[in-house]
This record gives structure tokens, C-alpha cells and sequence, in this order.
């Protein structure tokens, strides 16, 4: 008989003990759970905001102005060559030694202004 209750009695305490390893573990979930409700919630503002932006007419009209190059009247456009993209991006980046307003070789601080643009056009 005083083994059938030692039994039983160790039974209950281990049940006991999952019992309070499982809560422990419920309450780090429920945390990191809230934790991620927090992000998607920031997540879900700042792509409302983004919709809002998106929908609004400035919007429409900048991206259109940007990809179809169109201008308001009054306006004017200023086209630069290609080779200036790619030969800055090059120096600026150290993948070679190309020659153009970002060269590294050669100073520009002390340039006036109108020096520069007749490079970048010439």
C-alpha cells in the first residue's frame, strides 16, 4: 500500500512539473508572439502610409515625369551623357581609373563652377 502512494505521489509531482515548464514556455511565447505583433503592426503603417502616398495624385505625377521625361511648361530638361554615369560609378566605387568630374587624380575643390560644367559638357 505505501508503495502504491509513493507511485501515485510521483506521478502527481511529475505531472506537476511539466504543468509549470509548459507555462514557462507559454509566457516566452506569448512575448515573442507580442513582440511580433508589434513589428507587423509598424509594418502595416508604413505600408499604409506608402498606399496613401502611392494613391495620391503628386505621386502619379512625379513617377510619370521621372520614366516618360516629361516637363511642365516653363520647365526645361537637363540630359547627361551616359559615359558620365558609368565612368563616375567606376571611380566612385574603385573599380578603375576613369576620366571624368569624379576623377580622384584630379582636384576639384579649387575649380570654379563654370570649369566643371564645360567638363561635364566637353
Amino acid at each position: 500500500m505505501f508503495g502504491l502512494v509513493v507511485v501515485v505521489s510521483l506521478y502527481f509531482v511529475v505531472s506537476l512539473v511539466r504543468n509549470l515548464m509548459d507555462f514557462s514556455g507559454v509566457d516566452q511565447r506569448v512575448v515573442g508572439l507580442e513582440n511580433e505583433v508589434g513589428g507587423l503592426r509598424q509594418e502595416n503603417q508604413r505600408l499604409a502610409d506608402q498606399m496613401q502616398r502611392v494613391e495620391s495624385g503628386d505621386y502619379a505625377e512625379v513617377e510619370i515625369r521621372d520614366k516618360l521625361g516629361l516637363v511642365k511648361p516653363g520647365e526645361s530638361v537637363v540630359v547627361l551623357p551616359q559615359d558620365y554615369f558609368k565612368e563616375s560609378q567606376v571611380v566612385e566605387f574603385g573599380l578603375g581609373q576613369g576620366k571624368g568630374v569624379n576623377d580622384p587624380t584630379e582636384p576639384q575643390e579649387g575649380k570654379p563652377n563654370w570649369q566643371k560644367w564645360m567638363e561635364l559638357f566637353l
